[in-house]
């Protein structure tokens, strides 16, 4: 027999405020602890109903909650997310024999629970299915029942226990606490675990039915800002139906899954603003024993009357450095894959004005993005990533050279949140050229690389 637990934190004995869902806050570690137990006893529950395999999904905000160490040896852990439609759900298919879900909690717009939500707080102010609100219970048995594995047994808040009974009474559920208002009324937590391992034991026994999937789905979420309607109104197949209300039809379950994970974690930002430059051009070359310049035979003719090279190096070899005036434009579409990592496509485009040269350049750039969220409204990032950049350089107005390059860039900074969709940027970026590159123009031969680091600063705009 296999058996397949999805397991939530805001639905656990004794949660009651945000800070102990965070896996940021000290708060958290209890509930933490309380989550792996209660998972463990319903491992216990279903190994004693006859259970040979168990997969659970660590389904809370970062995915490593559960300590696996106190977990049977039978338990399969799944951490972290993939990015898979099935979401709380990965891995979950029809060789399993049930499902189970442990401390899950009310739907977004339900009092029953101060953390009630759906898929997401900050975003979503009610999501319904078929006119039905929906909680993430109801969105996760539609996907088993999609896979034709049946929803056996729940735990969690006493509100979500009773939307359960109304789906499916044979459904069986064990209350962890009453919400009332920013309170809750909480069950011993070793009461809870000896009723989840009971309970379990006899639902896994059972064999619940399934309720069927119903033949069409009307999918409408009410973002909690309009702006947010508007721009997820542009999934294919969506449509706004009011300022607020973003509605999508489907027949088929998969394709409202996918479009739950686009229209939820898809996000766009903008940057632009001065950049302030402390720029260095230069090859990139093995390191160089010495500081010999190259030979002066090498060397081909300036296409500009000849000036002091500014200082600059580069593993000992000096071709041209300096400051520049610059303005730096970028566009950015991210995905994101948990709240710390995201991959995102860049356009971008710079322009330097200096004494002795001028110039500009533009392209695409796919970056790996890491952010180090804290509680406070700053969060540093770092990331790098391959580009392709068409440049052109001018001279006395004229423009002497110009090509495109392949492109390596690494950036970190630090991003500071006025509010979710609007804050400050400062960046600093070093742009490497593979090939082609435009380089200082008074060594001609060496066109194999060369980079250019700048400091950004500017306001971003997320969508």
């Amino acid at each position: 027999m296999k058996v397949y637990i999805s397991a939530d934190i805001e639905g656990v004995a004794g949660i009651t405020s945000p800070d102990e869902a965070n896996p940021e806050h000290k708060d958290t570690k209890v509930f933490q602890e309380q989550m792996t137990r209660e998972v463990a006893a319903a491992c216990e529950g279903a190994i004693a109903a006859g259970a040979k395999e168990i997969v659970v999904k660590d389904a809370h905000w970062t995915g490593r909650n559960i300590d696996l160490r106190q977990l049977p040896e039978c338990v399969t852990l799944v951490r972290g997310w993939s990015g898979h439609p099935y979401s709380m759900m990965q891995e979950l298919d029809s060789s399993f024999n049930s499902v189970l879900y442990i401390g899950y909690h009310a739907r977004a717009g339900s009092g029953g629970n101060p953390l009630a939500h759906t898929m997401s707080g900050r975003v979503v102010g009610e999501m319904r299915v078929n006119d039905v609100p929906a909680s993430e219970f109801r969105l996760n048995t539609y996907t088993a029942t999609m896979c034709g594995v049946p929803a056996a047994f729940l735990s969690g808040d006493e509100a979500l226990c009773g939307e359960v009974r109304g789906y499916n009474e044979a459904i069986r559920t064990v209350t962890t606490f009453r919400g009332i208002g920013p309170s809750t009324v909480a069950v011993h937590p070793a009461v809870v675990l000896r009723q989840i391992r009971a309970a379990v034991k006899d639902a896994v026994a059972a064999k619940v039915a399934m309720r069927p999937l119903p033949p069409a789905f009307k999918l409408e979420i009410d973002y909690k800002q309009p702006r947010d309607a508007y721009g997820k109104s542009f999934y294919p197949g969506a449509k706004l139906v009011n300022e607020a209300t973003v509605r999508f039809e489907t027949k088929d379950w998969m394709d409202a899954l996918r479009m739950l994970k686009f229209v939820l974690l898809l996000c766009l930002c903008v940057l632009a603003a001065p950049a302030f430059a402390d720029q260095f051009m230069g090859v990139e070359q093995a390191p160089i024993a010495s500081d010999k310049k190259p030979k002066e035979e090498e060397a081909a003719p300036s296409p500009t009357p000849a000036a002091a090279p500014l200082p600059g190096a580069v593993h000992g070899h000096a071709l041209i450095g300096g400051n520049s005036g610059e303005f730096a434009g970028t566009a950015t579409i991210g995905y994101y894959f948990n709240r710390y990592f995201s991959v995102d496509l860049t356009g971008d485009y710079l322009s330097y004005q200096r004494p002795d040269i001028a110039g500009e350049q533009y392209g695409p750039e796919v970056d790996a993005v890491v952010h180090l969220v804290n509680p406070l409204p700053l969060t540093p990032f770092f990331g790098a990533g391959p580009g392709y950049q068409e440049w052109r350089r001018v001279y006395d107005g004229a423009t002497f050279d110009k090509g495109h390059s392949a492109t390596l860039s690494a950036f970190g900074g630090l991003h500071i949140r006025f509010s979710r969709y609007f804050g400050l940027q400062l960046q600093r970026r070093r742009l490497n050229y593979l090939e082609g590159a435009p380089i200082a123009f008074e060594d001609r031969k060496t066109r194999e690389a060369s980079s250019r680091v700048y400091d950004q600063i500017g306001f971003v705009v997320s969508f």
